[in-house]
C-alpha cells in the first residue's frame, strides 16, 4: 500500500519539478531576449557617425533608474539612452532619431524625452543623432526665471542697504572719525 501511494507521489513531484524548471527557463530566456531585442535603428550607421565626429562610445543602451513618488508611494522605472559618449572630456547621453524628417526640439514629446535624459544623466547636454540627415545635434536646457514683484523688492532692499552703508561711511569721513 505504501509503495502504491509513494510511487505516484514521487513521479508527480519529479514531473512537477521538470515542468517548473522548463517554465522557469522559458521565463528567464524571455527576459533575456527582451533585453537583447534589436534596436529600431541601424547601429553600425549610428556608431560610424559618432566615431566620425570624434566621439568615443562608452556604453550602449545605458539605463538610469527613476523613482516617481505619487501620494508618498514610490514607483520605479528607468530612462534609457541609446549610447553614452565622450569628446574633449565632456560626456553625453545619445538619443538616436530614426524617424521620417528631422527631429524638432520644439515638439513637446521629443523635447520631454530630451529633458528626461538631461535630468536623469546629469551630464554636459544631450546629443540627438539624426540618422536621416546623418547629423548630430547637441542640446542643453536652461529654464530662465521670471523677474516678478519679489525680484523688484529684493533689488530695492539691496539698494537701500547699500545706500545706508555709503551714508554711514560718508558721515564717518566728514566727521573726521575715519
Amino acid at each position: 500500500m505504501n509503495s502504491q501511494v509513494l510511487l505516484p507521489i514521487i513521479t508527480g513531484v519529479f514531473i512537477g519539478a521538470v515542468l517548473f524548471f522548463l517554465f522557469f527557463r522559458l521565463v528567464i530566456r524571455g527576459k533575456y531576449m527582451a533585453q537583447t531585442e534589436q534596436p529600431l535603428f541601424d547601429e553600425k550607421a549610428a556608431e560610424g557617425l559618432l566615431k566620425k565626429q570624434g566621439y568615443r562610445i562608452l556604453a550602449k543602451r545605458l539605463k538610469e533608474t527613476v523613482i516617481t513618488n505619487i501620494n508618498e508611494k514610490d514607483h520605479f522605472g528607468y530612462i534609457q539612452a541609446d549610447y553614452l559618449v565622450d569628446k574633449l572630456k565632456k560626456r553625453y547621453p545619445v538619443l538616436v532619431y530614426a524617424g521620417e524628417g528631422s527631429p524638432d526640439p520644439n515638439e513637446e514629446n521629443f523635447r520631454r524625452r530630451l529633458i528626461e535624459l538631461d535630468r536623469a544623466f546629469h551630464l554636459d547636454g544631450v546629443l540627438c543623432l539624426d540618422l536621416g540627415k546623418m547629423e548630430i545635434y547637441c542640446t542643453s536646457f536652461r529654464f530662465p526665471k521670471e523677474r516678478d514683484l519679489d525680484f523688484f523688492f529684493r533689488f530695492l532692499g539691496a539698494l537701500f542697504i547699500i545706500s545706508i552703508v555709503i551714508g554711514i561711511i560718508w558721515i564717518l569721513v566728514h566727521s573726521g572719525l575715519l
